[in-house]
């Protein structure tokens, strides 16, 4: 009899466990987690610095649909005039009209609420990114003369304008 019980105690610990198993797999790997709409890859990545005019660029892992109202599918700060445009249904790519300034931080923020899927999925929260233009740096130094009382005269380029009186 305590033979029996224990094989009963053993088949019913053994099903509970795979019960629990077949649940947590299936709340974690099931088809539901598969349809919350997510940012796959934001090129050219988070805190990247970038080109003067780059080209930014969001893959999402599911069909994605917007609302018909004017709005960006996101927001850029600071401000920055350029065109968004859908590449199929996940890619979305923006393409500032102009060259950016140099040496400033740009946020840009996806807010949950602007893009879903065609079943009503959407981002769990904003999606937000960082980018840098690139600092305004020395290109070349080269010896341009010398004075009169031995001082060198140095002429300095730089990979951007710059006002004269504010390097000296």
């Amino acid at each position: 009899r305590a033979k029996g019980r224990r094989f009963l105690y053993t088949v019913v610990a053994f099903a509970v466990f795979n019960l629990v198993a077949w649940i947590a797999y299936h709340h974690y790997f099931g088809p539901a987690s598969r349809r919350i709409l997510r940012v796959e890859r934001f090129s050219p990545g988070d805190r990247a610095v970038v080109a003067p005019r780059p080209v930014l660029e969001w893959k999402f892992n599911l069909d994605v649909v917007t609302d018909a109202d004017s709005a960006p599918p996101a927001l850029i700060q600071p401000a920055i005039d350029g065109e968004w445009r859908w590449r199929g249904k996940r890619d979305l790519v923006f393409q500032p009209r102009q060259d950016l300034p140099r040496a400033t931080r740009f946020t840009v923020t996806i807010p949950a609420e602007r893009l879903h899927t065609p079943e009503g999925f959407s981002l769990p929260g904003p999606c937000v990114a960082g980018i840098t233009t690139e600092p305004r740096r020395v290109a070349t130094v080269r010896q341009g003369g010398i004075e009169q009382d031995n001082r060198y005269i140095l002429e300095i380029e730089f990979n951007d304008s710059v006002i004269p009186a504010d390097v000296a």
